[in-house]
């Protein structure tokens, strides 16, 4: 049996037994004098605020489409964010803009199957966003593209928090345990941390870089691996589905490779933690993120989902321009997160 289950199955026996007390106390309420009456209430409401956090300590809860799921709190989500150079993130609050997120992905991670798996996500997602001020306040919400969370805030933190928000609310709620966020322009100092990324060049460069040629396969250095991940309009079709294949074959190379290194040195993380620590911005200790990557270094690769959806030409930022506008299918979501999460109503 598996220990998630065994935590479920001693729930239920909780739930049985206060339920046997209650009826217990049901059945001789009759006998009882008014304050004993007093006691038995007050008794019964212990015991469901009992029950009702243990829930909370097994469940957690979503909504979609109006309707009520959980999945089990064994479940740990972090979410990974690579921004661009777009904002003025070097100012004070007052004149404060975020980077927009180009790179997002979410890391799955279940410790007592021990598995993992990725959900990369669009940065052109249409859904709600909180258009926070730079204080950090504000109601207001649009529907706009996901990359466009980190805009608002007053600060790098307020923008990743409104970002982990964005991404949550995308997935009915989803709980994020974690954030890690890097500017694009530092992936070749990340990349350099293990020394350089493998990979196989499947798309035409020649125009942004031509070292990296096409069909062969190499060790990225700094600058090639940012002109792999972030290079895009002059690369295949020019679109963000074809650059998010690429950060995906990026990441799961990126890992492969920290997996190895692992094996030689169990610090490694830590020494990466360390090196990028000028440049990333996290809600994570070192330790943290050490334990999390020795649950994928054990754990099983369940690989990588995907929401399906539709590609739309916009003008949802009202700024007198179009842009790429991606839909996501709610029965794709729901499917994505049965599959990742195993939801249930």
């Amino acid at each position: 049996m598996r220990r998630g289950s065994g935590k479920k199955v001693c729930f239920l026996l909780l739930v049985i037994l206060a339920t046997v007390f209650i009826c217990s106390c049901q059945r001789t309420k009759k006998e009882q004098k008014p304050d004993d009456e007093a006691g038995a209430t007050s008794v019964t409401a212990e015991i469901q605020e009992t029950t009702d956090e243990l829930e909370r300590l097994l469940w957690n809860k979503i909504r979609l489409d109006g309707k009520k799921y959980r999945y089990s709190t064994d479940y740990e989500t972090y979410l990974l964010m690579g921004t661009d150079e777009s904002g003025t993130e070097s100012t004070d609050r007052e004149k404060y803009i975020g980077n927009m997120a180009d790179f997002l992905m979410l890391v799955i991670v279940n410790r007592t199957d021990k598995t993992y798996a990725f959900l990369p996500l669009n940065r052109d997602t249409m859904t709600e966003i909180a258009l926070i001020d730079q204080e950090g306040k504000g109601e207001a919400t649009a529907v706009m593209q996901l990359c466009t969370a980190h805009w608002y805030g007053g600060s790098r933190k307020e923008s990743c928090e409104n970002t982990v928000k964005a991404v949550s609310g995308l997935l009915g709620g989803i709980v994020i345990n974690g954030y890690y966020e890097i500017h694009m322009q530092d992936i070749g100092k990340l990349n350099e941390t293990v020394e350089g990324v493998t990979v196989t060049i499947e798309s035409d460069f020649s125009k942004v870089d031509p070292s990296l040629k096409q069909g062969e396969t190499i060790t990225l250095n700094g600058e090639q691996a940012y002109h792999f991940l972030q290079n895009r309009t002059e690369v295949d079709d020019g679109g963000n589905v074809s650059r998010m294949k690429r950060q995906k074959q990026y990441m799961e190379a990126f890992f492969k490779k920290v997996k190895q290194k692992m094996e030689q040195d169990p610090q490694i993380i830590l020494t990466i933690y360390d090196e990028m620590a000028d440049v990333a911005f996290t809600d994570l200790s070192g330790g943290m993120l050490s334990d999390l990557v020795v649950a994928l270094q054990d754990g099983k690769n369940l690989g990588f989902q995907e929401l399906t959806g539709e590609n739309r030409i916009g003008s949802h930022l009202d700024d007198g321009l179009e842009h790429m506008e991606f839909y996501s299918d709610a029965d794709s979501v729901k499917e994505t997160l049965q599959a990742l999460y195993h939801i249930t109503e």
